[in-house]
């Protein structure tokens, strides 16, 4: 169920050969090369590309599936990495078995051909990606853009531009390999609530009497000072003695 969209660039006609004597005639201005791809309305197009593989306009390829947009400007060289012209470029979804970068799961993948692809300024690509596709809990503002070093067999993670809105990813390239859309695995962490501290109680005096204790001496002592002001009024104020 690959998707792909082709962009095909044929080279210039092979040199009639041509008969005799003709001064050199045919020298004339220099050939131009096709480039195919598929516009933003799902229509394959083309766009000249001269002998150098240098692109002589602006061009927006977008897949077959719609999911990735490709701008190349004008002015831009569309070399392989040993210099010759590009004569292909195929952008295919993929489910290849990759491995999941550390930390990062893959939501979509697309394998962009050839693989030694360079050009002499940023390329952009936009990829857009289902919500339904990320994994429970994902912050789909924390996605991002990698590329699969083959040499080192390991993602490079590049970033990108998230739109939330629009649910795309965009990000700039100079050379094409498997490029995907990952989210981060590790859920953010949950804010613990903040712990009611215990209240200290307060300790009893050690080797003394309680609170209960010092209560029972001060009723006893009250009592005592009862009895000794009355006693001590009774001699100031002595009863009077009953009649005889």
């Amino acid at each position: 169920n690959a998707t792909t969209a082709r962009s095909v660039l044929r080279g210039p006609p092979p040199s009639t050969g041509g008969g005799g004597g003709g001064g050199g005639g045919g020298g004339g201005s220099q050939p131009t090369v096709k480039i195919i791809f598929w516009d933003a309305t799902g229509n394959p197009t083309t766009a000249p590309v001269n002998a150098q593989g240098i692109l002589l306009q602006n061009i927006s390829a977008k897949s077959k599936d719609g999911s990735v947009i490709i701008n190349i400007s004008k002015g831009t060289t569309l070399l392989t990495c040993t210099g010759k012209v590009i004569t292909e470029i195929l952008i295919n979804a993929t489910n290849t078995s990759l491995p999941n970068a550390s930390g990062y799961s893959i939501v979509k993948a697309y394998d962009f051909k050839p693989d030694c692809a360079v050009f002499n300024r940023s390329v952009s690509v936009t990829i857009s990606y289902n919500t339904s596709a990320l994994p429970a809990g994902a912050d789909e503002s924390k996605l991002a853009a990698a590329f699969y070093n083959t040499n080192a067999s390991q993602w490079e993670i590049i970033g990108g531009s998230v739109n939330t809105t629009a649910h795309t990813i965009r990000f700039e390239t100079t050379h094409f390999t498997t490029f995907a859309v990952l989210s981060p695995t590790e859920a953010a962490p949950t804010a613990e609530p903040t712990p009611t501290p215990t209240p200290t109680p307060t300790p009893e005096p050690s080797g003394g009497l309680g609170a209960g204790a010092w209560a029972g001496i001060g009723i006893a002592i009250a009592i005592v000072l009862a009895i000794i002001i009355y006693l001590i009024l009774l001699k100031v104020y002595p009863p009077a003695k009953r009649k005889e």
